[in-house]
């Protein structure tokens, strides 16, 4: 399909083009930089497990198919499928993270492509860290449905593509930003708005994706979404007004301590005069007023849709952090519209506005990198779900317990092993030569047990259940995965002995325990 060119869009000059790329990898290092543990000390946040988790060990890839909330939340769900599929228990906290970071990144490369030609790019790109927020949003499972709405803001915003490949891409990420959240439901004004301007054979087709995603998530929230006592209560215009004035002016240009400090109603005052300057701005003849107009509607979509579901005008009390996620779109898409009078006329209200970002950013500098939460230990909990036994682990945010059900087959130690060992990156249990591992079946079915051992120098490890050898094998120093398929187990307990041919030896500290092989990773499926 050929391209029709805007007459309002200049194409981008390689300087600005690399200007762009280069934001786009600094946006993604500042993500990081702002939440440094969720990395070098990775845990679950909230949903990640009560939600991702569990029903990826109940229904597998099936959970693709059940909403939360009201609606489907395909790229979390298909993130939590990867990592059961692909790494260990023990991973799945940073897995997340890593997955989470990787769509941040797409989003931030793909505002920096080409095809979507913006003015101001870089800053519209350094705005998703910039913009003062609670952190939540970013390298979790739970909130990744408010960034992967961007990519839905971008289908709009995008020029057709040049090559067969390039809409290919664009229907793969409509599909699943689309079946991620709510968001397609409230944005479907633009892609129809879009479509009735432009009247192309792409934007048709844009548009009916957009429609069936919008369908499928729509009949979901009507017949599944939770109704919150809140919406059924009586608009409170002034509070509400003072909230998203808090929310969406005086925080990001005074900074967090000196926006709370605002009495009434001044943030209200702020948001009316913020938003409706923007507003008037947006109306004006320029090259870029539709581009404005796009975004200045999906603004007022998205908050009217989170403050329908929010209903902060509700609240008893004011703060910051409760319910950010809600605020994180309409936030980053009014500093657009802030970024994009960088160059407005008469030169000093260009200056003042200018000024005005800076300072909110120097303001709101001692809040960017979030202190570090609690650090629960992820890897001295999660051998559990490895075993499949039930179990109470504590996640974040701090008072968040993950109520992991068990299995209806799980593993356990016997006798025969020292206490578990922990180093901060894995855990083992060592034995003297002999020690039994217990198969605790609730149903009769095969059971596929897997560990890793590692010897106390060089030996022969046997398996038997009962006078029949299992498994038997050579380890060493280095730890050897083992995997032993039991057909179709008893219900009841079955025991696995663990032996060793060679005595173990005594080690050389103060304990001097007979050490033969150690036990890793103990888990069933």
């Amino acid at each position: 399909m050929a391209a029709v060119a805007d007459p309002g869009l200049v194409p981008a000059e390689p300087r600005s083009a690399r200007t762009a790329w280069a934001a786009a990898a600094a946006a993604a290092v500042l993500v990081v930089l702002t939440k440094p543990w969720a990395v070098t000390q990775p845990q679950l946040w909230a949903e990640d497990g009560s939600v991702h988790l569990l029903d990826n060990e109940t229904y597998g890839v099936g959970a693709l198919l059940h909403p939360y909330r009201g609606y489907l939340h395909t790229w979390p769900r298909l993130i939590a499928w990867l990592a059961g599929r692909t790494t260990d228990v023990a991973h799945w906290p940073l897995f997340y993270s890593l997955a989470a970071l990787l769509v941040a990144a797409g989003i931030f490369a793909r505002l920096a492509s080409p095809r979507l030609e913006l003015p101001a790019k870089p800053w519209l790109i350094l705005a998703f860290v910039l913009a003062a927020n609670a952190g939540e949003t970013f390298l979790n499972l739970t909130n990744l449905h408010w960034l992967t709405s961007f990519f839905l803001l971008q289908q709009v915003l995008i020029a057709p593509p040049r090559h067969r490949w390039e809409g290919a891409a664009d229907g793969v990420l409509l599909v699943l930003a689309g079946l991620t959240g709510p968001f397609v439901v409230v944005f479907l004004p633009l892609f129809v708005w879009r479509w009735w301007r432009e009247r192309s054979r792409y934007a048709l087709t844009v548009l009916l994706v957009a429609a069936a995603c919008a369908t499928v998530q729509g009949l979901l929230v009507a017949e599944t979404g939770p109704h919150f006592a809140p919406q059924a209560q009586p608009l409170q215009p002034a509070m509400l007004w003072h909230v998203l004035g808090l929310r969406l002016v005086a925080w990001p240009l005074l900074g967090g301590r000196l926006a709370l400090a605002l009495p009434a109603p001044v943030p209200a005052l702020m948001l009316a005069a913020v938003v409706g300057g923007l507003g008037w701005a947006a109306f004006r003849p320029h090259p870029q007023r539709r581009r404005r107009l796009e975004v200045l509607a999906a603004f007022g979509l998205i908050i009217a849709a989170c403050m329908y579901r929010l209903r902060p005008d509700t609240w008893e009390f004011l703060e910051l952090e409760n319910g950010d996620s809600y605020f994180y779109i309409p936030r980053v898409l009014l500093a657009w519209l802030v970024i994009w009078q960088f160059d407005a006329r008469p030169a000093a209200v260009a200056w003042v506005i200018r000024g005005a970002c800076v300072a909110g950013v120097l303001l709101n500098a001692g809040d960017y990198i979030k202190p570090a939460p609690p650090n629960y230990e992820w890897r001295l909990h999660c051998g559990a779900i490895r075993q499949g036994q039930a179990a109470n682990i504590p996640i974040l945010p701090e008072g968040w317990i993950l109520q992991y059900p068990g299995r209806s087959v799980h593993a356990e130690l016997g006798p025969g092993w020292y206490a578990e060992e922990f180093d901060g990156r894995k855990t083992w249990n060592w034995s003297a030569g002999r020690a039994t591992l217990r198969i605790v079946a609730g149903e009769s079915r095969e059971v596929r047990l897997h560990f890793a051992l590692r010897g106390w120098g060089a030996r022969q490890v046997t398996a038997r259940v009962g006078d029949t050898v299992v498994w038997r094998g050579a380890i060493d120093f280095d730890q050897r995965e083992i995997s032993i398929v039991l057909p179709a187990l008893p219900v009841g307990t079955t025991e696995i002995e663990l032996s060793s041919d060679v005595p173990g030896e005594k080690e050389a500290s103060k304990n001097r325990r007979v050490l033969a092989f150690a036990l890793y990773r103990l888990g069933v499926d």
